[in-house]
C-alpha cells in the first residue's frame, strides 16, 4: 500500500523548491505513484535524508510528511462506516478549500461516526501543519 496520501507530495516539493533546488524535479507527472510499497518507503526516505542533510529546516519537512504521509510505523484503518455523509462533506469542504482549522469538526464528526482511533482524532486536533494531501483528510471521503 502506498503511504496515506501522496497528493501533497509535489505541494511539499514546491515548498521546498526554492531553498532545496531540485527538490520540485523529483515530483513530475511521470513520478511512478503508486509503486510497491518498499520502493515508496525508501523514495520518502532518500527524499527526507537530502532535503534535511546540512539545513536547519528538517524538522518542518519532517512535520509536512508526516502530515501527507501519516506515521509509518503506525499504520492506520479506516473503517468505511467512520465515512457517514457528515464526514465525507466535511473532508471534501477542508480538501476543496484548503480550511485546515476545521480538522478539530472532523475529528468530532468521525469520532460521533463511531472512529475511537487516537491516531486518526489526534492528528485533526494537532495544531498542524496540514497542507493538501493531508492523510486523514485523503482517506475520509473513502479513497483509497
Amino acid at each position: 500500500m502506498p503511504p496515506h496520501g501522496t497528493n501533497g507530495l509535489p505541494v511539499l516539493a514546491a515548498s521546498y523548491g526554492s531553498r532545496a533546488p531540485g527538490l520540485e524535479d523529483l515530483f513530475t507527472p511521470n513520478w511512478p505513484w503508486p509503486r510497491e510499497p518498499w520502493e515508496t518507503a525508501s523514495d520518502l526516505w532518500t527524499c527526507v535524508r537530502w532535503i534535511t542533510y546540512g539545513t536547519t529546516f528538517g524538522a518542518d519537512v519532517a512535520a509536512l510528511l508526516r502530515d501527507i504521509t501519516g506515521n509509518p510505523f503506525r499504520p492506520v484503518g479506516f473503517d468505511p462506516a467512520w465515512c457517514t455523509d457528515t464526514v465525507r462533506a466535511l473532508a471534501r469542504g477542508i480538501d476543496e478549500a484548503g480550511t485546515f482549522e476545521a480538522l478539530p469538526i472532523l475529528a468530532d464528526a468521525l469520532q460521533d461516526a463511531g472512529c475511537e482511533d487516537r491516531g486518526i482524532l489526534d492528528h485533526c486536533r494537532a495544531g498542524g501543519p496540514h497542507v493538501p494531501g493531508c492523510w486523514v483528510v485523503d482517506l475520509a471521503p473513502g479513497r483509497p
